[in-house]
């Protein structure tokens, strides 16, 4: 049940053209990841980060200015930016209060 709900409100999300950044809040162990991580097959360019990672974490906390940041994090993954939509899932947000203030900017 979840997994459909849950789908159903990212596909709304996804067809929004003024949509915003996306934040998911559940209990623990139910399924947010890889659901997360499947809705991401949908995109031309899905990049996934988890702040529990140090180097994901260096990374998102880093000092450069948005556009700047992108192109890092793609470079991150070794992946060249494709025309179409992208995707970028931060998992475990919670870890870096600076990289929550930087939402406002996407």
């Amino acid at each position: 049940m979840f997994k459909r709900n849950i789908k159903i409100e990212l596909d709304k999300w996804k067809s929004d053209p003024r949509r915003k950044p996306l934040l998911l809040r559940e209990a623990r162990q139910v399924g947010k990841t890889t659901t997360v991580n499947e809705f991401g097959k949908e995109f031309a360019n899905y990049l996934y980060f988890n702040l529990e990672r140090a180097e994901h974490r260096a990374l998102m906390e880093s000092p450069l200015n948005l556009d700047d940041l992108i192109d890092q994090m793609f470079l991150f993954h070794r992946k060249k930016r494709k025309e179409g939509d992208t995707l970028i899932f931060i998992d475990e947000i919670q870890n870096s209060p600076q990289t929550i203030a930087l939402l406002r900017y996407f």
